[in-house]
């Protein structure tokens, strides 16, 4: 490869870098090692190719729970763009669930939670989900549906597992079950996010990626 254009290339890089991502710029940060990072890469790479790189998430996976928070905030202040930044946490077995969610929205950042696990969030795509209070039963459970619906088994290290949900199931249905799965258990009285299984707020973040993305493209 020439130099020229190896140069060319690096200048066409930088150049779209350097485009305002103005549909939203988000820093993602969670615990987890892969199925999260995949996920939310696979998400992105789904976007309609116009949108791409007006609408740009950074995630950050492998850090540790109880700093979280405090890396989400040096992400922030290392870079004035990023305007939106969430933390994708599980409820598992972790003690400091709400008190991480809480101080999390005192410091405005968002909080994609999903108690037992992420899982719950994934079993949206086929169906309303269960009363599953336990991350092994969760998983499971999952891992069954999914293998009902595609035919392969479900790997947590799988790098295509967004392509495979939106390919076997419905995001649109996925979105309106977890809205639903979230009413009906923030009824109850104890509210606490430790106490409302199974829920999740994923949807949140997917939902206003989605939205943000068919509102760029309707307009002409």
């Amino acid at each position: 490869m020439s130099k020229r254009k190896r140069l060319g290339e690096r200048r066409s890089r930088k150049k779209l870098d350097s485009r305002d991502p103005d549909l939203g710029y988000y820093i993602i940060l969670t615990d987890t090692k892969e199925t999260e990072k995949h996920y939310f890469k696979g998400l992105h790479d789904a976007l309609p190719l116009q949108v791409q790189d007006r609408l740009r998430l950074k995630i950050i996976p492998r850090v540790e729970t109880e700093y979280l928070i405090e890396r989400c905030v040096e992400e922030i202040a290392k870079d004035s763009q990023y305007g939106t930044p969430w933390i994708i946490l599980d409820r598992d077995q972790l003690s400091k669930f709400d008190e991480i969610i809480d101080e999390a929205e005192q410091r405005k950042i968002s909080v994609g939670w999903s108690n037992p696990c992420f899982e719950i969030w994934l079993l949206t795509y086929f169906s309303y989900p269960p009363s599953l209070h336990d991350s092994v039963s969760c998983c499971s459970a999952f891992g069954k549906e999914f293998k009902r619906v595609s035919n392969q088994e479900y790997d947590k290290a799988d790098k295509d597992i967004y392509r495979k949900l939106i390919r076997f199931g419905n995001e649109e249905d996925a979105v309106r079950n977890a809205t639903t799965l979230y009413q009906n258990t923030s009824q109850r009285e104890n509210k606490k996010p430790s106490n409302l299984s199974p829920a999740t707020t994923v949807h949140l973040l997917v939902g206003e990626i989605r939205r943000k993305c068919t509102n760029a493209m309707d307009k002409p």
